[in-house]
């Protein structure tokens, strides 16, 4: 049997009823190959086959998954204590912040989350960050409006973060957590 891969659905063109997966390369699947295709979402987790289609590989036995919690629950406990942590756990947060940052790409544009970015950087203290918490409350309002669920996700993730810390050293660790966030937005592209 062939072994299961993991990837984000990257696009997906909804009336003509194919996307594409994210993973070592963009795989192409079908609707049709899709178990629960009512649960297909661009920035959704699908684990997939892969077999040679007539234009090169095509994804199969495709299943969207939730992985969401998992990453959400690891950012919103690890995040405000980087410090004191080794070198190997800070690469694991990393590479949980990259693959976070994949996973809301198609709702948080680099563009959108500018504005927000720029208050958390300029934010001197605690006090600081928890008068941003309504931001993010009426940016997730405003976004879920327009069906930007993963959208609101982020914002709702950054006000728990927020509603939780109480130190400079916690300040400094979210600040690190949005830079990083960015980047990755940035690296990935549209």
């Amino acid at each position: 049997m062939k072994k299961m891969n993991q990837g984000i659905i990257k696009k997906y063109f909804t009336e003509k009823k194919f996307g594409f997966i994210d993973g070592k390369d963009d795989i192409f699947f079908h609707v049709s190959n899709v178990k629960n295709p009512n649960e297909i979402q661009e920035g959704k987790t699908a684990e997939y086959r892969i077999r040679e289609g007539g234009k090169g590989p095509e994804a199969y036995d495709v299943k969207i998954i939730e992985v969401l919690n998992e990453l959400v629950e690891f950012l919103d406990e690890h995040v405000l204590n980087l410090s004191g942590i080794s070198n190997k756990e800070y690469d694991q947060f990393i590479d949980i912040s990259k693959n976070y940052t994949k996973r809301i790409q198609s709702d948080v544009t680099t563009t959108s989350i500018r504005k927000i970015y720029a208050r958390i950087i300029n934010a001197k203290n605690s006090r600081d960050i928890k008068t941003l918490r309504p931001i993010f409350a009426y940016e997730a309002g405003r976004k879920k409006e327009e069906g930007k669920m993963l959208y609101v996700e982020f914002m709702d993730l950054l006000d728990s973060l927020a509603k939780k810390i109480n130190s400079d050293e916690e300040v400094k660790n979210f600040k690190s957590f949005m830079e990083t966030i960015v980047a990755y937005r940035k690296y990935i592209g549209k």
